[in-house]
């Protein structure tokens, strides 16, 4: 059975405090959620740093074969080839990415990478969270 990878990044405002949401689900369960905060930047940086840290985990934790899930629907499309990235921030991102994902996908890991809505986003929440950590620092 496929693993399914949950990423999600937010910026409170935009730009702002970054969180960084990850959650792994394997069998109706999610023995892996991660929340983090990351500084301050735009919540596209935010969604590219996400998924950098699923590959990660996907990584460590020798996942062979999952689905990314992610409501960005600008980080899916450059993630597989489909839109250009014109920022430059983003483009350094998407090398990071891109490398990452390749790498993985040349030592036997099948990965795909697909869209959904945020409601159904199991990492929306661990990414606000990881924002409000930035917020609450700053007071």
């Amino acid at each position: 059975m496929s693993i399914r990878i949950f990423t999600d990044g937010a910026a409170q405002p935009n730009t702002g405090h970054k969180g960084l949401g990850v959650v792994v689900e394997w069998q109706g369960k999610t023995p892996l959620v991660l929340s983090k905060y990351a500084g301050v930047g735009t919540n596209n940086e935010a969604e590219y740093e996400a998924f950098i840290e699923s590959l990660q985990i996907i990584k460590d934790e020798n996942i062979k074969d999952c689905t990314i899930h992610s409501d960005s629907n600008l980080m899916v499309n450059q993630v597989n080839g489909k839109w250009q990235c014109k920022d430059l921030k983003l483009k350094s991102l998407l090398f990071k990415a891109s490398k990452r994902l390749d790498w993985l996908k040349n030592n036997g890991h099948k990965i795909e990478v697909i869209y959904i809505p945020r409601e159904l986003n199991l990492a929306d929440e661990p990414a606000k969270q990881g924002a409000m950590k930035g917020k609450n620092l700053a007071k």
